[in-house]
């Protein structure tokens, strides 16, 4: 894995995969979903690493820079302003947190310092409004704030993960927020706070530990490290999985696990949990293995459209190179997610991964991962990418959820963007929204063009938008490319290495 310096801590394989949006977003209320790119190293004000975020608005019209907004702590009306290396950008949520209407998003800057505590971390929440998304009346949120369960402290990195959902059922989101400690360095943690008529408020606010709510295992398990939130049941009530990538499986260290928790009428309830491991029964491939950090990537999606919300997690499975990685499709029935019947999907596999020339470039593959309805037949469909390589694949849903046989693989030198670049990090965030409101899903993947790997990081990022026009042809209604120095991109004009692309909010 190349590494990035400016990230202060060396975290595991699990910290950089990128966030995973499983629905999509509309801040101004028009009917159109809109997206929010994170930018992690986004020097503000001289201040490097500070990060920031750019939202771009859907339309009747292809995707355009004309409506779109610069997000920094340094802007007006917010309740922060720019550090170094506070890397605001690292984890993006969306949901509709004050039931008006206009969804609303969750900024997270995990390494940004709170009461001296270095790397404690805090998320910024804006709501959406008619223009779109508002910087004035949002809220900052950090292990500080009156009425969350935990203290600041250092390494903390409170907002590592986010994930959104209605997980009481009074159609107003609610926001899940995972942190890098929690007591022993990297047990983790997950801090739930509720939606309400004002926005999130910490009034019924939840802290889940490793110790308490997770595995029986203590230490550095990363507990909270990937959260996903989905209506696994059918209730009507989204639940949480919570990725614990190095939990200890039978004698298997770091082999990883996801607890479930599922959504009541009072919230996320800790009664009845579910937790799976690639021992559970019905798991494909080979059972728990040391050091595959199930987890270290999640999404959720209905892949065989009955309704219920479905699990996709990454493996990190050993090839004759090093990593290469697999994915297991958990699919959710009227009581919980049902392992047996899961979809086993190997980089290895020749059905998988078809180009033969491409299989040795797979590293990592699964650690992108995303959802959305790219062929318009009502069932959601499965974005893998590999995201330290220039591949990935699209497996279309169908009434038995996700299949082999049904499939697009995904090139960059495929893609016209700005040419391929050594080390581009294609597919770093994949993910899926209608931007223009009709047909299928646009399919967006992100790159993150750090540079050649003997030069410094000199690329600016981007994100590739393919309009399929059916599930033959994932650009046959069209095809863009943005960066953060697109001609009209608010913002515009930053330094270089400002990882644009980190994370996607859909």
């Amino acid at each position: 894995m190349r590494s990035h310096p400016q990230i202060a801590l060396g975290l595991a394989v699990a910290t950089f995969a990128a966030a995973s949006p499983a629905s999509a977003a509309d801040f101004d209320g028009d009917g159109h979903e809109d997206l929010v790119v994170g930018s992690l190293f986004r020097e503000v004000e001289g201040f490097g690493s500070a990060g920031s975020a750019s939202a771009l608005y859907g339309s009747e019209q292809p995707l355009s820079t004309n409506r779109s907004q610069f997000i920094t702590q340094a802007a007006p009306g917010m309740h922060d302003e720019p550090w170094y290396g506070d890397n605001l950008g690292w984890a993006i949520a969306t949901g509709d947190f004050n039931g008006d209407g206009r969804d609303d998003v969750a900024i997270s800057a995990p390494e940004e310092v709170v009461e001296r505590h270095r790397l404690a971390g805090v998320v910024q929440v804006l709501y959406g409004a008619k223009d779109g998304i508002s910087l004035s009346r949002g809220r900052q949120l950090s292990a500080a704030t009156a009425g969350i369960k935990g203290e600041p402290a250092k390494e903390l990195l409170f907002g590592l993960a986010l994930a959104a959902g209605d997980f009481d059922g009074d159609g107003r989101d609610d926001l899940a927020i995972g942190s890098h400690r929690e007591g022993l360095q990297g047990a983790g943690a997950v801090d739930l706070l509720y939606g309400s008529r004002h926005g999130i408020t910490t009034n019924r606010s939840r802290h889940l530990t490793n110790a308490r709510h997770g595995l029986e295992s203590v230490g550095l398990n990363y507990f909270g490290r990937k959260l996903a939130a989905g209506d696994f049941n059918g209730d009507r009530r989204e639940d949480l999985a919570v990725a614990i990538p190095f939990a200890t499986v039978g004698r298997e260290g770091n082999a990883g696990a996801a607890k479930v928790f599922y959504g009541s009428r009072d919230g996320i309830q800790t009664r009845v949990t579910q937790t799976i491991t690639k021992d559970s029964p019905g798991m494909g491939g080979d059972g728990a293995v040391a050091s595959e950090e199930l987890g270290s990537a999640m999404t959720t999606g209905d892949f065989n459209g009955d309704d219920r919300d479905d699990l996709a997690l990454y493996a990190a499975k050993d090839g004759p190179k090093g990593p290469v990685g697999e994915v297991h499709v958990v699919y959710g029935s009227n009581r919980r997610l049902r392992t047996r019947g899961s979809t086993y999907l190997d980089a290895q596999d020749p059905r998988v991964i078809t180009d033969n020339d491409h299989l040795e470039q797979v590293g990592f593959w699964g650690l992108g991962l995303g959802a959305g309805d790219l062929d318009a037949n009502g069932r959601d469909d499965l974005i893998v990418s590999s995201n330290f390589t220039r591949f990935g694949n699209v497996f279309f849903g169908s009434g038995r959820g996700i299949r082999l046989s049904a499939q697009q693989q995904i090139l960059e030198d495929d893609l016209p963007g700005d040419g391929v670049q050594v080390g581009s990090e294609f597919g770093w965030a994949v993910g899926a929204a209608n931007l223009n409101g009709r047909g299928p899903d646009e399919l967006i993947i992100t790159e993150l063009m750090t540079g050649r790997e003997d030069e410094p990081c000199t690329g600016d990022g981007g994100i590739h938008i393919l309009y399929p026009g059916n599930a033959r042809n994932l650009r046959g209604r069209g095809y863009e490319f943005f960066t953060p120095n697109s001609p009209g991109m608010a913002g515009a004009g930053g330094p270089g290495c400002q990882a644009w692309g980190w994370s996607l909010g859909l």
